[in-house]
């Protein structure tokens, strides 16, 4: 059986303090544990520094319209969020403790494909400043599940599980009828909208008003040089 990278690590620094112990005695164990801070606190800020130039410049953002949706609701989540709010909870139960999600950067209010509300909390898990390293995520919830918008939100659930973009509480995943419905719903909505759009611009070019067309017919118009036929007309 393969021992876990732990262990490796335990037994490598028990060696070090070993060798370190008999070499220089009491003194050596202290400059050892300060060399291991040193190094722990360096591959720290390397590590951090990797990650951050891979996330901010590296990472490439899903372009499914799936994630597309999601990311619409996060960002409207985002622009609102009132000062009162501060953690979200899973309330557990008798059997389950209580869960903090993390802290709540963001809150909405939408309505989903059967026409019913939906409370959307957009929070991240960790603190500053690993929480600049993380993706916000959305709890969807029916407004009856949760305590009132002030101060530390608890839902009534054991646990949340992630599904098309968004997370959901234990008692709604088991109705993925209704959480399928909700996505198709939404990403037909958002391919309705795309494709009127893209129509829009097929339309303007058709009729050349679109801002580009117009400049490009001007140029042509420009650079079109009379004929003889035409200057003769004009006589």
């Amino acid at each position: 059986m393969k021992k876990s990278w732990i262990i490796y690590v335990i037994g490598i620094i028990a060696i070090l303090t070993l060798i370190a112990y008999f070499w220089m005695g009491t003194r050596g164990i202290t400059s050892l544990l300060h060399t291991l801070k040193v190094w722990i606190i360096w591959m720290i800020v390397i590590g951090l520094a990797v990650y951050g130039v891979w996330y901010f410049f590296i990472r490439k953002e899903k372009d499914d319209r799936v994630h597309l949706n999601a990311k619409k609701v996060i960002e409207s989540a985002l622009q609102y969020k009132t000062p009162f709010l501060r953690d979200l909870y899973l309330s557990g139960d008798k059997n389950h403790p209580q869960v903090r999600l993390g802290k709540i950067h963001g809150y909405t209010r939408i309505i989903n494909a059967k026409g019913e509300q939906e409370d959307v909390f957009v929070f991240k898990h960790n603190s500053f400043p690993l929480s600049l390293f993380e993706e916000h995520k959305a709890l969807r919830v029916n407004p009856d599940k949760h305590t009132s918008l002030i101060g530390d939100v608890i839902v009534e659930a054991i646990s949340v599980m992630k599904y098309g973009g968004f997370y959901y509480i234990n008692q709604d995943i088991a109705d993925l009828q209704k959480i399928d419905q909700t996505i198709i719903s939404e990403v037909k909505r958002t391919l309705m909208f795309d494709m009127l759009s893209d129509w829009k611009n097929v339309v303007d070019d058709a009729l050349a008003i679109s801002p580009e067309h117009q400049k490009e017919l001007e140029k042509k118009d420009l650079l079109k040089i009379p004929t003889r036929q035409t200057s003769e007309e004009g006589r």
